[in-house]
């Protein structure tokens, strides 16, 4: 497989997007980190708050215990997928659901070597009870995946 000049200059600027994604993540998580207490809460908007949680778990806290006892495992697949979306990333022009997934996937890897979990802090509630929480990089993996499915649905 020949590395093009076009390939180069296309992963330079999915590079470029996926780091600013990154960069934005690892920020708002350090501002929580640094200026909120763990618990914390503090409203926004009617059914926005800021809260800052320590997700142990998988995808927005949820299976921890099975993260605990495969934690090993699960970093090696996040690291092969981040992998394959470097490579994605590299042989594509066009696709930035793969940036949105791999600055998502990198950031929250980061976050969880460097502290032991992730830091999430987007509260969503209705009536008091907490639908969801999570962090920037959950919302933008999430437009990764919605962007991925209109693109793959717009093909077909």
């Amino acid at each position: 497989m020949l590395i093009k000049t076009g390939n180069i200059v296309n992963f330079c600027k999915n590079l470029y997007i996926t780091c600013i994604i990154i960069l934005i993540d690892i920020y708002s998580k350090y501002l929580v980190n640094h200026y909120m207490k763990y618990n914390e809460y503090k409203k926004i908007f009617t059914f926005i708050n800021l809260l800052y949680v320590k997700n142990y778990g998988l995808l927005l806290n949820i299976y921890e215990k099975i993260y605990q006892k495969y934690q090993y495992t699960i970093l090696i697949l996040q690291l092969i997928l981040i992998i394959y979306f470097i490579y994605k990333t590299f042989y594509t022009s066009h696709y930035y659901s793969y940036q949105c997934i791999l600055g998502a996937t990198i950031s929250n890897t980061v976050d969880r070597l460097y502290h032991g979990y992730i830091i999430d802090f987007i509260d969503i509630n209705f009536n008091d009870y907490h639908v969801i929480i999570f962090n920037f990089s959950d919302l933008i993996f999430f437009i990764g995946i919605i962007l991925r499915l209109y693109q793959l649905n717009v093909k077909n």
